[in-house]
């Protein structure tokens, strides 16, 4: 994609002061309560009534459950890294295969309904990332429900991993969907600007791909994006490997 426009910056300041973090800790406290209702709920239903349910049932609730955990885990560490103190995230090796297949199972449902096909590429992993695997699974998950939201119906999404030096491990998810204008990729990164797609009757803030960058960079890493108006989207998530 040769012709494409790319887009690759720092969030400055101004930026992150956008960033929700006065309310985290009332914000954590209202939403905990809900969530972990949902979890309590959901492992009663697989109890009781798992021997009633078939295999893709069973997936369903599973499904429920990581994302219910996944909820508080992500309250729990926003709150950890809105601490001064907290300017970058604690690191470590992570298995990348098992994680993209997760993250995929997420948001598979989604892509049925619009006959969006979900293909990974990481049979064999060039490298392991050196990430934090709470904030890696909530960047991960931002891009592919992004990229079936914004896709087309019955197109398709690649999650593919690449090794381009032996420190550095490249993460791309690509779509089929609208692109972007250079316009649109200059305000790609700024909150709850959702470049004219609020009017398009899909559901959004504004903010993920803000916050996803965020994660990325005290990780270590970086997000960027590549696009240009009709053919799809690549965003391209960098990351400190091990061999």
């Amino acid at each position: 994609m040769s012709s494409s426009i790319s887009r690759s910056c720092t969030l400055d300041d101004t930026t992150r002061a956008t960033l929700p973090c006065e309310s985290l800790l009332r914000l954590s406290h209202e939403l905990r309560t809900p969530m972990n209702a949902i979890i309590g709920f959901t492992q009663l239903l697989e109890r009781r009534v798992a021997f009633a349910l078939d295999p893709v049932e069973r997936r369903w609730l599973t499904v429920i459950q990581q994302a219910g955990q996944l909820a508080i885990s992500v309250l729990d560490e926003h709150l950890a890294a809105s601490q001064p103190k907290c300017s970058r995230l604690e690191r470590g090796p992570l298995m990348l295969s098992e994680l993209i297949d997760a993250c995929v199972s997420m948001v598979s449902e989604l892509a049925a309904q619009r006959g969006i096909e979900i293909e990974a590429d990481v049979s064999a992993d060039p490298r392991v990332p050196v990430a934090n695997v709470t904030r890696l699974r909530q960047v991960l998950l931002n891009l592919l429900s992004n990229a079936v939201k914004y896709n087309r119906d019955g197109g398709h999404v690649l999650v593919r991993a690449r090794a381009p030096d032996p420190d550095t491990l490249v993460i791309e998810v690509s779509d089929e969907g609208l692109g972007m204008t250079s316009a649109q990729l200059d305000a790609l990164f700024q909150p709850f600007n959702r470049l004219g797609r609020e009017h398009s009757g899909i559901e959004g803030s504004g903010i993920g791909l803000v916050i996803a960058k965020e994660l990325a960079e005290k990780m270590g890493g970086s997000l960027c994006a590549h696009s240009r108006a009709g053919p799809g989207s690549i965003f391209t998530l960098t990351l400190p490997a091990s061999a």
